[in-house]
């Protein structure tokens, strides 16, 4: 069993050092985006940088579930597991809709 535990462990932490990785990649891309798309004006760009922003925070959440997931397990914990993932999901959901309403808005403008 300890056997078990180790190697899942070990997977956990590769994981998550891969997922911190993609986050930074990922969020210097957004910085990039965001200063080409306002210097160029271009709104390809910047739709895709809040495209990648949603990416970066469901990065973010997976690491936050990893962190989560490797506490110990206990009935007192067991109420806040079920509450984190529906806001999880509903975090994600209300930056796409603010995000893609921002620039159908932005695009409605600029005709």
């Amino acid at each position: 069993m300890d056997n078990h535990r180790s190697e899942a462990s070990h997977l956990t932490s590769r994981g998550s050092s891969r997922l911190k990785v993609a986050l930074i990649i990922v969020l210097g891309i957004i910085t990039l985006e965001i200063i080409g798309g306002i210097l160029s004006n271009s709104l390809a760009l910047l739709s895709d940088a809040g495209h990648m922003l949603v990416d970066a925070l469901a990065l973010g959440l997976s690491l936050f579930a990893i962190t989560i997931a490797r506490s110990p397990a206990s009935l007192a914990r067991a109420a806040a597991y079920s509450f984190i993932t529906p806001s999880c999901i509903y975090t994600v959901l209300a930056l796409i809709l603010i995000t893609s309403s921002t620039i159908a808005g932005t695009s409605s403008e600029r005709r």
